[in-house]
């Protein structure tokens, strides 16, 4: 399809990219959604949290993902779980292992492309006969997750998965590594490694033959982080590697649902190869959005509903169907 030029106008005075990017993450105020927290035991032995809002009669859910670092109480996942409840889906926002606070029982968690733990939950849900359709929305690593999920299915996915919706997706994540240690993207990404070393210290108190404490805190890039952690606890060559298998880029041609990609052109983490306008343009599944600015996860709406752009264009995307 071809790619839309957002309508998405930022206020004058946030149009700036980081100052969006910062307000969104650090300063937006969200309404906690009233969650009942579910915890599964995963195929091998370790467990998922799921936080979910669910009313009685509601034949429609959508399962949220959240990003790198992150949980289901950042300010842009409520946000999200609160817009779509509002209209009459369930929702099933996933803690990805160890996201939580609470250590997960082995020594890998999660990464920006491990689509495991979300098919379980699919599958999970699926059983249970509930539901009518299911729709797949995420943020960032999130939505990388998705994507990618997606095009590994292809042909395969389950009739009941109807939509899904994503913004502000690392689709390359070399690209987004090189970008990342650019001198004006310092400050994510000091907050970034902050968050992994917190995510990863619970491994290297309970595994130090796997992850060395001292190697983890000086650990300052994505790609440090991706030789240090990652590659031990799944098993790719290196962070090159990692890398590589985990971006849903080569995966989006394969896709078989209606599938919204929203990215913000000012996006100060993504490379232009997150951009993948020439498979949009001949896709007949993926709609890529474009607007002119945003920022990262951003998409900034100052309005007394409280939502951002972003969460209403997702929503309304899902609702088509």
């Amino acid at each position: 399809m071809p790619t839309i030029t957002s309508t998405y106008r930022a206020p004058w005075y946030l149009n700036n990219a980081h100052v969006q990017t910062i307000y969104a993450a650090s300063m937006r105020k969200v309404p906690t959604p009233p969650y009942s927290r579910e915890r599964i035991e995963t195929p091998d032995g370790d467990f998922l949290d799921i936080d979910w809002l669910k009313k009685t009669g509601n034949k429609h859910l959508v399962i949220v993902t959240h990003g790198m670092c992150g949980n289901t109480y950042r300010p842009h996942v409520m946000g999200l779980v609160n817009a779509y409840f509002e209209i009459g889906y369930d929702v099933a926002a996933i803690n990805f292992r160890g996201a939580t606070g609470e250590p997960n029982r082995h020594f890998r968690n999660y990464h920006t492309g491990e689509t495991g733990d979300l098919r379980f939950v699919i599958q999970q849900v699926i059983h249970q006969n509930k539901y009518n359709s299911i729709s797949l929305s995420g943020y960032s690593l999130g939505g990388n997750v998705i994507l990618k999920y997606l095009g590994e299915e292809a042909e395969a996915v389950h009739p009941i998965i109807k939509r899904a919706a994503v913004v502000s997706v690392p689709c390359d994540l070399i690209g987004c590594d090189l970008m990342m240690e650019k001198w004006s993207n310092r400050h994510y990404m000091i907050k970034f490694s902050q968050g992994l070393r917190e995510l990863f210290a619970p491994k290297a108190e309970r595994y130090p033959d796997l992850l060395c404490k001292k190697a983890l805190q000086k650990a300052n890039t994505f790609h440090e982080f991706g030789n240090l952690c990652v590659t031990k606890a799944f098993g790719f060559k290196d962070a090159d590697d990692y890398h590589t298998q985990a971006s849903c880029l080569p995966y989006l041609e394969k896709i078989k649902v209606p599938t919204l990609l929203l990215q913000a052109k000012n996006d100060p983490i993504l490379s232009e190869s997150c951009y993948p306008y020439a498979i949009a343009e001949k896709h007949p599944y993926l709609t890529m959005e474009v607007a002119k600015s945003g920022g990262h996860v951003g998409f900034v709406r100052l309005h007394k509903d409280g939502y951002s752009w972003a969460e209403l264009r997702l929503r309304d995307f899902v609702n088509e169907c």
